[in-house]
C-alpha cells in the first residue's frame, strides 16, 4: 500500500485492519478502494466491529491486529494476528 494513504493512520489509531476479498466481477469496487480518501464516500460499505473497513459485497474479509509495518520504497505493508 502507498505509504501516503490515509489508512495507515487509522489502523494505527485502531490497532487493527482489514483485508477484503473481491470476485473477478468487482474490479470496479478494487479500483475505488485503492484510492486516497475515505473508503465509505460511495456507500459501499462500512466498518466493522474494530472499525477497520469493509467492503460492500466483498466474498469474504478478515480482520486482524496490526502487529507491524514495513517499509519497502514508497509502499508498506503490515503483518498482523488473528
Amino acid at each position: 500500500m502507498a505509504r501516503t494513504v490515509a489508512d495507515l493512520a487509522g489502523a494505527r489509531e485502531s490497532g487493527s485492519f482489514a483485508v477484503n476479498v473481491l470476485a473477478e466481477h468487482q474490479r470496479e469496487v478494487s479500483a475505488v478502494s485503492a484510492l486516497a480518501g475515505d473508503k465509505f464516500a460511495s456507500g459501499r460499505g462500512g466498518p466493522a466491529p474494530s472499525g477497520a473497513p469493509l467492503l460492500e459485497g466483498a466474498l469474504t474479509w478478515v480482520t486482524a491486529r496490526l502487529e507491524a509495518v514495513h517499509t519497502a520504497g514508497d509502499h508498506s505493508w503490515w503483518s498482523g494476528g488473528a
